[in-house]
Formats: structure tokens, sequence, C-alpha cells
């Protein structure tokens, strides 16, 4: 079968199954989204209707969707790209306009609510319903992250910390690994997986002020030296407290710190006018 849904041409299509119909997205701003169910209407009018247009109709000719069968989202300067998420019941398309639009799939009059941020047009959109959060990204490659619930932006990704160069062709969201691969002229690879280490509260590292701070490439690892003579080893990447020095150099505080070349020695200085290794 051969069904007319968009004029301008379809841009991105998906089957939802919980809705038991094809979603598809279009430039064409009176037909941005276009829901057309796959199971046709019920109606015995509409259904005798539709007959006589398989008959009258040439064999390889598309016919288009009865109104009953479909609804059509009204969507300025039409829809590039859109996501759907059964769990939330919510829509969420993005465009030429750099606005990310969440939708009620069943109320096609106007969004329930407009992201804005972006500074280029929305290039692919993703949900994940297990960690409540809305991706976006836009041609420019920036990467926007949104609470599914309140709509608040959580963080932004820029190329700089990504550094995907060159122009973007596809994305892809793996649910399983929790990465994104974009292409360009190379495949990258975006580790989105949480830190399971990671507190959301500022834990109190010393009990006094810290007067210096380095860090080890070579083990990955911070070191802090606080007034009270005490020098603390952390993890980088968990934040886990390592081991620690006490007194230092006594009762003064240290003051300043510096690795050897092989990273394995720590040289410190403190107001006692000595430098301890």
């Amino acid at each position: 079968a051969v069904v007319s849904t968009q004029s301008t041409g379809v841009v991105e299509l998906k089957y939802e199954d919980h809705l038991r119909s094809i979603i598809s997205c279009s430039n064409d701003p009176a037909s941005g989204i276009v829901i057309g169910n796959v199971v046709g209407s019920t109606n015995v009018e509409s259904a005798l209707r539709d007959t006589n247009m398989k008959r009258n109709a040439p064999t390889n000719s598309a016919r288009k969707r009865l109104s009953a069968d479909q609804t059509v989202f009204y969507v300025y300067k039409g829809v590039k790209t859109f996501a759907y998420s059964e769990s939330y019941n919510i829509l969420v398309t993005g465009g030429m306009d750099r606005l990310v639009r969440i939708w009620n799939p069943y109320v096609n009059t106007k969004p329930t609510a407009l992201l804005r941020g972006h500074n280029g047009p929305i290039f692919h959109l993703f949900i994940c319903d297990q960690e409540q959060r809305i991706y976006s990204i836009s041609t420019d490659k920036t990467i926007k992250v949104w609470d599914a619930q309140d709509h608040s932006l959580l963080c932004t990704i820029g190329i700089k910390s990504h550094m995907v160069h060159g122009e973007m062709t596809a994305v892809l969201y793996n649910e399983y690994t929790k990465a994104i691969a974009i292409t360009t002229d190379c495949l990258s690879i975006l580790n989105l997986r949480e830190n399971k280490y990671a507190q959301t509260e500022a834990t109190q590292t010393h009990r006094d002020g810290i007067h210096c701070i380095r860090y080890n490439p070579h083990f990955k690892q911070i070191v802090t030296a606080c007034n009270s003579s005490m020098i603390k080893v952390w993890d980088i990447e968990s934040g886990q407290h390592v081991f620690e020095y006490n007194n230092a150099h006594g009762n003064y505080a240290v003051t300043s710190m510096i690795f050897d070349s092989s990273g394995r020695r720590l040289v410190t200085g403190g107001r006692d006018g000595l430098l301890r290794i």
C-alpha cells in the first residue's frame, strides 16, 4: 500500500506500537507531524468511501488517509526530528526554529511546553525514560539535557567538551550502553553513563582551609593540603578518598606542592621554611 502523508517529503518516521500508528515528520509547517493510524477507521461510511477510492484509483497511485485516521500537527518551520515516550505520553519535536516542543500526542492544537536555549536547528532528539531525561542535539553539535518532568535544563555539552568535529550526518542513542554515536567524517562515541560514585551534595574534605592542590596525571589523583599540615589524596574518577599524610610539616601549614617528572615523588613547602619529599 502507498499512503500520501506529507507534501514536501518525509524527513523521519517511526512506528509506535502503543499508538498503533506511524509517526512521520516533514519540513512543511502545515504537516510538521502526522500520526497515522495503521488499523484504519471503523466508521462504516468512511470505510465505504475508502473502498470506492481504492476501486477508482490507479494501482500504483498513493491514496490519502482519511482525516479520522490521522492527527496532523502544524509546527512553525516544520519538523526535522522527533521522539516519543510511552511512559510520559509525550511527543518531542525539533526543527529549524531552534525550539524543542513537547506535545500531548492526542492534542495537536498547541504544545504543552517550549524548551529554549539552542543556537542552531535541532538535529536529533531522544528520550531516556529510566533517567527521566530529554536529550537534544543541534546542528552546531551542542547537546542539551532536560528534565522530562519539570522541563528544566540540566546541563549543556558543547563542542569543547566532546571534541566532535565535522558536519553531523547521523546520531544514534543506545539505551543499553547509555552512549551516543555521532557520525561526521568519522564515528564518535559519547558515554553518558552516570558515575555511580557521583554525589549530589558537596562533602567536607578538610577541617581547615585548603591552601594548595595538585593533579597527578600518572595516577589520575588529586592531592590537597590544608593549613593544619594534612595532605590528602583523592581518586579523580570516583571522588573517593585514597589516603592521607598527617603532620606533613608538623604544626605548620603546607603552602605549596609539586610532583617530580615521574609523578612518584611529591615535594612540599611549608611555613616552617622547609622542603620535604
